[in-house]
């Protein structure tokens, strides 16, 4: 059975070229953007063959990691061909490798050994269970002999590649998707891989055979990663034999020359970990889809670490062909690139490159957005199973509602806080989430907001189920993370595209967003991000979208754009956990100190499990019986809020011409806030307290300070303002400041203006430093909404004792 609904211009013509029977009014199921919802049912008696991978390998001599790499993508390439239109073949391959970090760090001490267990036979019983598979039965599979019998007659042959050039997996693998073929390496291995096949009596002819693709190049002058891409460029995607909707960023066969790198140190897990954390399971959707297997660098200042002999910039000139001719052949409608930028094994200063990784991934965002691509972020942990999964019913969008809320009274002295539980942008994060975090104890407590990227429905439609099936009263739904699919907005706008297509994405955008927003019943986005300012420009064209609401990476001036509230969403990792519980106990504090306006606050907290944010807040709710503080839906309060930013900003210090703070003492209209890059503690120095930086390795740290709002808008730029910090050190450090600026030229922003002054402290006594402010402009927009940040370069000690802010007497 098939669900029937209409399809993008550019996705019909590509099936059409491929398959002459797809009704032209039909869907094809995979077409990224193409319908709200597709389904396809198996016969109700056909088995489920089921494969233990790591049983196979113990039993069959599969004893070391090349044996069990080559073998993975032999295996998973067959999986994603005879999935392709039903779920038959599932196999027993990934464990819970979200669960080992949490445990590892918060259970066991930092960097312990957590005990794991199978992802996969936990779906898989729950998936019997449920009746998703109705009554099919279960057939376990004993051995390669077995897979191949039951499955050798649906595929067409091998395709070969060699470690000559590592790249050729990915054009063997992306072969596999288009011609039906498995993917072998006879180098790898030393043939251990042939000789089991030959030993199951199954003879699989070579179809395509991409090895000595090195020396090939060599004679043209280039190297063999660049042939291997000028090759599936021609002979798959211009030939209209790969989707042009479907891109897997797969990291290569570079990964397995010596040292193996590896994510993460679950070095208890063995070659588990290794082949998890570096995508080896994730293969069969993309091949499932007929998509391209891509692992290029995504900048050209510098040839990459895994082909240095190549001219810096080819690797980008490679993407921008393969992404030019994928959206030519989409006409501009927006595709799918699933995976991200292998940070831990290439292209970044961890292994030699001049970038550090959030250079990669920005680039690698920056691009696909450029070419009306959204990404589905696997990156490190993993997902198998994919195309099985695909194929499996989503819960209607109805079944997506949230519990009745009844909206509360807007009150002037309350604090109002949204918890966003993320991130789900990857569908491998997404599948381990429910068993590894949701499952877990502190639901129902505190109103917690499951933000989900609704593209992820695509690759995992069986979690979205068992998250409504099992949520309390208190868990919130209806809400995107990073877009409809994970994209920068900024590079919708054409003239900021990073590529050869300078035309709008926003239509396109649009057209794709919403059937996968309507599938989920979304109307809010948890946050958009960007490495760029945000401004009314660019979220304008997007806002509809999610008229309850859009949260934002990045502090902006913004409160509504379109008639639809904005806010900025701090972020905190779990490993950040003190952190966040300090900022909680700030808000509570600061919630019993007698509030004149309603303040608003919305975190991401990434990877938090439940308890960590229920214990925090009980405790503190003992601690601060009378604090006004009240924690919220997401809706709820961005409705709250767009009203709150409707009243007039008043406040004891707005007509004051000078604010001054002391560690310790109540409210002054200037409170230092913590940051992820900026920490801090008050503590007792004599008679006095002190804000104490702690001495640290890394440098600069920085002491973030927000200031009120009703000063800063009495106060906006200003020619007279000044900063005057008092503060002591036991080692020499040098002192500066940045702070909210408008830039000189123009109306924009600059939230970072940096001071010119760096003041070179020597220890001993505290000494006040002054800084004068160049037409300041208070907009709360830097890390944890502050307005300014005092920064300190040097490692001792330092104590801060007085901050004031006022106009130069002079």
């Amino acid at each position: 059975m098939m669900t029937i609904c209409s399809v993008p211009n550019g996705f019909k013509k590509w099936t059409r070229r491929i398959f002459a029977s797809v009704i032209s009014a039909g869907c094809l199921v995979g077409a990224v953007s193409a319908c709200a919802q597709q389904t396809v049912v198996s016969e109700p008696n056909a088995s489920v063959y089921v494969l233990d991978l790591w049983k196979i390998y113990e039993q069959e001599g599969f004893d070391s990691l090349e044996k069990q790499v080559n073998a993975t993508y032999f295996i998973t390439a067959l999986q994603g061909i005879v999935n392709r239109d039903e779920s038959r073949l599932f196999l027993d391959a990934a464990v819970n490798l979200i669960g080992v970090e949490l445990d590892s760090f918060h259970i066991k001490g930092r960097d312990k050994q957590a005990d794991f267990e199978s992802m996969d036979r936990r779906w898989l019983a729950w998936l019997q269970q449920s009746g998703l598979l109705g009554q099919r039965p279960v057939v376990e599979i004993e051995s390669v002999k077995d897979l191949l019998s039951v499955f050798a007659d649906e595929v067409n042959g091998l395709a070969l590649w060699d470690m000559e050039t590592p790249s050729s997996v990915n054009l063997a693998l992306t072969a596999a998707g288009c011609e039906d073929l498995l993917p072998l390496s006879a180098d790898l291995d030393d043939g251990f891989l042939q000789q089991r096949i030959a030993a199951s009596g199954i003879s699989l002819p070579v179809v395509q055979n991409f090895t000595g693709y090195a020396s090939k190049a060599a004679k043209q002058g280039i190297t063999g990663k660049e042939l291997i891409y000028r090759t599936m460029l021609d002979l798959y995607l211009k030939s209209g034999k790969a989707s042009p909707y479907h891109l897997w960023y797969n990291l290569d066969a570079f990964t397995w020359n010596p040292p193996v790198v590896s994510y993460g140190g679950n070095k208890h897990l063995g070659n588990r970990n290794i082949l998890q954390h570096n995508g080896l399971y994730n293969g069969d959707y993309w091949i499932s889809q007929r998509g391209l297997f891509v692992d290029l660098y995504p900048l050209d200042d510098a040839a990459p670490n895994d082909d240095l002999r190549q001219v810096p910039g080819t690797d980008l000139r490679l993407w921008n062909d393969l992404l030019e001719e994928s959206y030519r052949q989409r006409d501009g409608a927006f595709g799918v690139m699933g995976g991200f930028a292998p940070w831990w094994v290439k292209y970044t200063d961890a292994v030699g490159n001049a970038h550090p990784p959030i250079d990669a991934e920005q680039a690698f965002i920056r691009l696909a957005t450029s070419y009306n691509l959204w990404n589905d972020a696997d990156a490190a942990f993993g997902l198998s199973n994919a195309s099985f999964y695909r194929h499996l019913p989503l819960p209607k969008p109805s079944e997506f509602t949230n519990p009745a809320v009844e909206k509360p009274e807007l009150k002037k002295d309350t604090i109002y806080v949204c918890l966003f539980m993320l991130d789900h942008d990857g569908s491998a994060w997404l599948n381990q989430i429910a068993h590894t975090i949701y499952d877990r104890p502190g639901r129902g407590t505190v109103p917690l907001n499951w933000a989900i990227n609704p593209l992820l429905s695509d690759r995992v439609p069986h979690v979205f189920r068992y998250l409504l099936e099992n949520r309390t009263e208190q868990d919130f739904f209806r809400i995107g993370d990073d877009g409809a699919g994970y994209v920068d907005p900024y590079y919708l706008v054409g003239s900021n595209r990073t590529g050869r297509i300078k035309e709008d994405g926003y239509e396109a955008y649009c057209q794709a967003a919403k059937p996968y927003l309507d599938r989920l019943n979304m109307d809010l986005m948890a946050f958009y991000i960007s490495d760029q300012e945000f401004t009314e420009e660019i979220l304008a064209p997007i806002a509809a979208l999610t008229p309850a609401g859009m949260g934002l990476n990045r502090t902006a001036t913004l409160k509504e754009v379109a008639g639809v509230p904005v806010k900025f969403a701090q972020a905190y990792h779990h490993r950040d956990k003190a952190m966040f519980t300090s900022e909680m106990a700030r808000l509570f504090e600061r919630a019993g100190s007698g509030l004149i306006y309603p303040e608003f606050y919305a975190y991401r907290l990434i990877l938090f499990r439940p308890s960590m944010v229920a214990d925090v807040v009980t405790e503190l709710r003992k601690q601060h019986p009378a604090a006004n503080i009240e924690f919220l839906d997401a809706h709820t309060f961005m409705s709250l809020k767009q009203e709150g930013d409707k009243l007039p900003l008043t406040s004891p210090w707005m007509h004051k011409k000078r604010l001054e703070a002391r560690a310790g003492e109540g409210p002054s209209g200037l409170e230092p806030v913590r940051a992820g890059d900026g920490a801090f503690a008050v503590v007792k120095d004599g008679d006095a307290s002190v804000w104490r930086l702690a001495p640290s390795a890394k440098s600069p740290r920085y002491f973030y300070v927000t200031v009120d709002d009703a000063f800063s808008k009495e106060n906006e730029l200003a020619d007279d303002l000044q900063v005057r910090i008092a503060l002591s050190c036991d080692a020499p450090v040098t002192v500066g400041l940045q702070y909210n600026s408008m830039w000189p030229a123009g109306d924009f922003p600059n939230p970072y203006k940096a001071h010119p002054k760096k003041t070179r402290q020597s220890p001993g006594e505290a000494q006040e430093i002054v800084f004068k402010l160049d037409r300041p402009y208070f907009k709360n927009s830097q890390n944890a909404m502050a307005d300014f940040r005092v920064i300190i370069s040097g490692q001792g000690t330092v104590d801060i004792e007085s901050m004031i802010l006022e106009h130069d007497a002079e």
